[in-house]
């Protein structure tokens, strides 16, 4: 069986092909085409088959990472999108809440909503907040506005209506009318995308929803013909932001669970990563072309949220627009390696605006004028002209010696090397802040855990970030710059459910939950039947969300078992108490608890991802030969080995300073640290200095 994995990033889009009986892989990785993403997918394909000598008729899964809905919300660059809410409430997207992430910024801005006002429009109907009808939907008043949309060429309609995750007749009904008068327009009602408390996210996300919607069915519509084009047949499956897999008609279905769909594949594979090499708690690191993403994995597993933010000011939560979906609990930076370096006000910045794939970076000769990250790297001599994506791609380290004289080195009287070292540093400090927060400003001690580095771009900064967190041990896996596409095929079919519904702790609230996760279970087993069909296993994992009687926020708590078990009311609110506790160090064990929103984890288990082991090589001096490095370590250059990773058997031991380059990305070793290949064909890179934090 031959399995696909493609992943779109700002500026590569990164391939894996995985024979499964073989237990081989292909790597190939292309220029993103920013236009049309689709172009590079699937000549990425072609020539991914090509290289791996595979007919298409013979790939029977694929599973694709895509960036088309969150760029469409970055860049504000979604289809005419309408909100239709009750009366009286069309300003929730600009008034958002309360809550400043900035309290002593006296000019905050709040973020910025998707729809501007004159977008949102009013709805005369009215539920309560037990679901019943205090004013009937005023179908006349709701034909006339239905016909203005189509009118003024919207093309997508958000319907969120108070108190609609209590009961969604009315949302339904405005949908009907919507789908019959202009079929041709996307609908995304709030009681489907997320049905849970919270009116601002509640309608934030159904409007995101929306926004996204067009074109993700044009895109994925547009990959599917393209597959079939080119002769595979095989159905297409896109990750989502938690990190599983669905069909391309769940992921169309509802398109925001998919936002953080190549992210996510990033923190799937370094779990994979961490279990190889015995490692429970990682740090994932992901440094592309374009952005670096940082996300937690305790217990195996990739930690997630309930809610996400996107268009986040740098990492400050509550800064971004909040979407309830599940997802990887991820920071994500604009930190890449087309990052672009400028000199503002006699300062060295460097990012968050890219080079992306066009131009890209000044070296890679594609009409780039501006200094970036990857130019910087080139001059430092951590990547090697020659063998920059396997020898396939011919860096012009000229040119990247000119544009960082000229727009760093001279504007701030610095010598070229310098200038470079400068661009290094002040990314990465960025990337170390980064860090810092999903772990320290989280209690968690970065000594603790070890760092699995992937990406374009991330082995060549991980060990000098490693160094400054005093993280113990850092692993580079065999396809670490196409590692997000190699975690899509890691994944395993997964959806998530979740409904609000007040409910007690108390006598009943037993009954009450069995009923609820009963409701969720059918759900999710009708959702799953084709899977599970083929004789797999639909594994179910149950939470809930708690909080203390009139408070505004919850903490969910896992509840034990399958559907099919009771819940021990004792022990979920024991634990809720314990939780909060270590949250706000103390909690409040009289006073009432209320469940707020049900929620239901569904995967589909699949078989384990399995790689072959390093095996025997001829020689581990192929590729060998030294260069002049910049190393951190000592605050100055210094002779580096250099060594080609397929040339190094299982067991081989480098000692920085060294550089090991692989086909698709460079890991960089500095002074006191030393490298060991294991059988699995990871780099394990134990860091000079850095000792095991205190365990929790």
């Amino acid at each position: 069986m031959r399995r696909v994995g493609v992943d779109i990033g700002g500026t590569f889009t990164d391939l894996v092909l995985y024979d499964t009986e073989a237990k081989q892989l292909t790597l190939h990785k292309v220029l993103t085409t920013p236009a049309n993403p689709a172009e590079a997918v699937l000549l990425g394909v072609v020539e991914l088959l090509t290289k791996a000598d595979v007919a298409a008729a013979d790939v029977e899964d694929v599973t694709y990472g895509t960036t088309v809905a969150t760029n469409a919300v970055l860049e504000r660059k979604g289809p005419l999108t309408a909100l239709l809410t009750t009366e009286g409430f069309r300003d929730i997207l600009l008034i958002q809440r309360q809550a400043r992430y900035d309290l002593f910024d006296l000019f905050i801005d709040k973020p910025k909503p998707l729809l501007e006002r004159r977008e949102i429009h009013e709805v005369r109907e009215r539920l309560d907040a037990a679901g019943e009808t205090l004013v009937d939907l005023d179908e006349d008043g709701l034909r006339e506005l239905i016909t203005g949309l189509k009118e003024q060429g919207v093309s997508a309609v958000a319907i969120s209506f108070l108190h609609a995750y209590r009961n969604g007749s009315h949302e339904r009904r405005a949908a009907e009318l919507v789908r019959a008068l202009y079929p041709e327009c996307h609908v995304s009602l709030s009681s489907e995308v997320a049905p849970m408390l919270g009116e601002y996210e509640r309608t934030n996300t159904t409007v995101t929803d929306a926004y996204v919607k067009p074109l993700t069915a044009e895109h994925l519509r547009e990959l599917e013909d393209g597959f079939a084009g080119i002769g595979i047949t095989a159905p297409l499956a896109v990750m989502l932001s938690d990190a599983g897999v669905a069909s391309v008609e769940r992921a169309t279905a509802i398109p925001v669970r998919i936002i953080e769909s190549g992210p996510a594949a990033g923190a799937q594979i370094a779990a994979f990563v961490g279990a190889s090499v015995g490692a429970d708690r990682v740090i994932a690191f992901d440094m592309g072309g374009t952005t670096a993403k940082v996300a937690l994995i305790e217990n195996g597993r990739p930690r997630l949220s309930d809610e996400l933010e996107v268009d986040r000011l740098r990492y400050i939560p509550g800064s971004g627009l909040p979407l309830r979906i599940p997802s990887v609990d991820m920071i994500e930076i604009g930190s890449g390696g087309g990052s672009i370096a400028s000199v503002e006000h006699s300062r060295l910045k460097v990012g968050p605006e890219s080079a992306g794939a066009a131009p890209g970076p000044v070296s890679y000769g594609g009409g780039g004028t501006s200094p970036t990250v990857t130019d910087a790297d080139l001059v430092l001599e951590y990547l090697n002209p020659d063998f920059f994506l396997g020898g396939r791609m011919q860096l012009d380290i000229e040119a990247a010696r000119e544009a960082i004289a000229s727009g760093v080195a001279e504007p701030l009287g610095l010598s070229l090397l310098d200038a470079a070292r400068g661009i290094y540093e002040v990314i990465n400090a960025g990337m170390e802040q980064a860090i810092r927060a999903g772990t320290v400003q989280r209690g968690r001690d970065p000594r603790d855990y070890v760092m699995v580095a992937t990406g374009g771009a991330g082995p060549v900064h991980a060990a000098a970030l490693a160094r400054a967190l005093g993280v113990p041990t850092v692993v580079f896996p065999p396809a670490s710059g196409v590692a997000s596409a190699l975690g899509l095929l890691a994944a395993e079919p997964r959806a998530s459910y979740a409904r609000s519904g007040l409910t007690r702790l108390g006598d009943g609230f037993t009954g009450e939950a069995q009923r609820r996760f009963k409701a969720l279970a059918a759900e999710a087993t009708q959702d799953f039947a084709r899977e599970i069909g083929e004789g797999r296993t639909l594994r179910l994992r149950r939470s809930v969300s708690l909080r203390y009687v009139g408070q505004g926020y919850d903490i969910t708590i896992d509840v034990d078992g399958d559907g099919g078990d009771l819940v021990d009311a004792d022990a979920v609110l024991e634990a809720f108490h314990l939780a909060y506790e270590k949250l706000y160090d103390r909690s409040e064990r009289g006073e009432p608890v209320e469940a707020t929103t049900w929620r239901l984890n569904a995967t589909v288990e699949t078989p384990v991802l399995e790689l072959a082991g390093r095996g025997d090589l001829s020689s581990g001096d192929e590729g060998h030969s030294t260069r002049n490095i910049w190393d951190p370590a000592l605050g100055d250059g210094v002779r580096a080995a250099t060594w080609r990773y397929d040339a190094l058997p299982a067991g081989a031991t480098i000692d920085g300073p060294a550089v090991i380059e692989q086909s698709e990305s460079t890991a960089v070793i500095f002074t006191g640290d030393r490298a060991v290949v294991d059988e699995a064909g990871n780099i394990v890179v134990s860091i000079a200095g850095s000792e095991q934090g205190v365990q929790a």
